[in-house]
């Protein structure tokens, strides 16, 4: 008999002894068919995989009011043997939920949904002891502050709302997912949820603020080499958070998304910006405005929260991309066919459409599509706006671009002129991006352009250094001149798809997220750009 065959049958004799004794003590106590709900075994043991010996198991109907329940007649209490196994018998058709202690260092479980079977033996899964977490809980704003409590039902685990700040501390949680947590005052009808799906971290404080919104969600962002590979810190990004039917239940939100609200785990208010809610289709893209994203960091989170009806919308473009921290002008391109096309920041350079106006899928969510003859946005009012940047001044240019042919000639994605400053792809097939000086000529940097495929183009303009980055990376640090002695005009307004000159360079293909900033954006902050809006985005993790 080898050692794996054996190991496994004194597995299964030992849960076979525990399942005879339970069956004898059920023979014992009454016998026959009239037993009552069954009977439940398992086995508990320390993180160490010893038996905790003596450890305290209390079995509890899951919706138990440690406040207002018969803790003597409702709750049944047992202890683990020397090998970490239990048994009791059910003395009610309910739910139970399993919380154990072990008095020998604190360490706590909790295990919810058995449900005993009558006439029979129900074997629950072996668990582990771990260190216990603790939770500090806003009350919800109408709590009653003399009569009011929290609890977590189908457990002992309780504390009243005396606290005069309204934080209310409930220790020694078991550690894992606590499917909710409920309020409940005297002569209050039915329980309130104050949140669902709580996380308790062992050994640690988690924070439950915003609680008259029921639902929450942690989301991390990884900067590090298994996720977006940022090094370095960058301040005030916008960062995406997709939505999908896969990571959010859309029935659980207001229609619009009006109720979603996004914090710090410090409850600080994170400002937002809505681009798209769809719950019939299960997408929503959302720009979350963090005031620093950690490089080679995967601890880092934010909290989301959502369910509650009363809430009213508070997404603000202008606070996400806000003018004082260098946006001067981002068009999502989400809006519909022959609609305004609109600028999210406070500058509020909205764009009027030009010749034939359709949408598509974009690589965040929706985009514009240009025909390559008639297309085109004018940003009116740019010309001697916010976004007339002076000679070797400091800026950047960015897009998501999508390009159906390369075929030898200039197509403008983003343009201030001929003779000021343009995003493009230029008649050799390359992505382009120049700065005219004056009666000099252009001084372009490029890269070899790609057909068919979505490609995040940034150009960036540092004083008398010029920049071109193709999805995150720079590919041209070096500018070359292409000799030209025309004055340079800035009078132009900003343009997508189209450059206004002796001859029409329109774009054909779609373009998706272009912004406009009066700051040299540094590396880590565009590769972040690109890692976190690319499809498979990898920087946001939902836990």
């Amino acid at each position: 008999m080898n050692k794996s065959f054996f190991k496994l049958f004194i597995v299964l004799l030992g849960t076979l002894f525990i399942v005879r004794c339970a069956m004898d003590h059920i023979a014992g106590g009454g016998g026959g068919s009239d037993v009552g709900n069954g009977v439940v075994v398992g086995k508990i043991v320390t993180g160490s995989g010893k038996s905790p010996v003596n450890a305290r198991v209390l079995f509890i109907p899951s919706d138990f009011d440690p406040q207002t329940g018969d803790f003597g007649s409702d709750v049944v209490i047992d202890s683990v043997d020397s090998n970490g196994n239990y048994q009791f018998i059910a003395p009610q058709p309910v739910t139970y939920n399993l919380q154990a202690m072990w008095g020998f260092d604190g360490s706590r479980l909790l295990i919810e949904g058995i449900s005993p079977t009558k006439d029979s033996v129900t074997t629950v899964r072996t668990d582990t002891l771990r260190k216990p977490g603790t939770l500090k809980v806003m009350a919800p704003d109408s709590a009653d502050r003399t009569n009011g409590y929290l609890y977590v039902p189908g457990t002992t685990i309780s504390a009243p709302l005396l606290n005069h700040t309204g934080l209310i501390e409930l220790d020694s949680i078991p550690t894992g997912t606590l499917p909710v947590i409920y309020y409940s005052a005297k002569n209050l009808a039915a329980p309130r949820p104050v949140r669902y799906n709580i996380v308790v971290d062992s050994g640690k404080t988690t924070f439950i603020y915003y609680s008259s919104w029921t639902r929450s969600r942690r989301i991390f962002l990884n900067t590090s080499v298994s996720g977006a590979g940022a090094a370095g810190n960058v301040f005030n990004f916008p960062v995406l958070v997709r939505l999908t039917k896969n990571n959010f239940n859309f029935p659980e939100a207001k229609p619009a998304g009006d109720d979603v609200r996004f914090a710090k785990q410090d409850n600080t208010a994170l400002s937002f910006e809505i681009e798209r809610w769809d719950p019939v289709a299960g997408l929503a893209e959302l720009w979350v405005k963090i005031d620093t994203v950690f490089g080679n960091d995967s601890g880092h989170c934010l909290m989301m929260y959502w369910g509650n009806q009363q809430a009213a919308p508070i997404s603000n473009g202008a606070a996400v991309f806000d003018t004082g921290n260098g946006f001067q002008g981002v068009w999502h391109m989400n809006q519909a066919a022959n609609t305004p096309v609109r600028d999210a920041t406070y500058n509020n350079y909205t764009g009027t459409r030009f010749g034939q106006s359709a949408t598509a899928t974009g690589t965040i969510g929706i985009a514009q599509a240009f025909d390559g003859s008639s297309t085109y946005m004018q940003m009116m009012g740019t010309a001697y706006g916010k976004m007339n940047f002076p000679k070797n001044g400091y800026y950047c240019v960015s897009a998501w671009v999508y390009t159906n042919a390369l075929d030898m000639n200039y197509h403008i994605i983003a343009s201030k002129g001929n003779t000021q400053y343009n995003l493009e792809i230029r008649k050799n097939n390359n992505w382009q991006f120049n700065e005219y000086k004056d009666l000099t000529g252009w001084e372009i940097t490029n890269s070899p352009g790609t057909a068919k495929t979505w490609t995040f183009l940034t150009g960036v303009r540092s004083g008398t250094n010029q920049y071109l980055y193709v999805n995150g990376v720079c590919t041209s640090n070096t500018p070359w001149i292409e000799t030209n002695v025309f004055a340079r005009y800035t009078g132009e307004d900003f343009k997508i798809g189209r450059r206004t000159d002796l001859v029409d360079y329109f774009f054909n293909g779609m373009i998706d997220e272009v912004r406009v900033s009066s700051v040299d954006l540094s590396a880590d902050w565009i590769k972040l750009c690109y890692m976190n809006q690319r499809m498979d985005d990898k920087l946001v993790t939902f836990k």
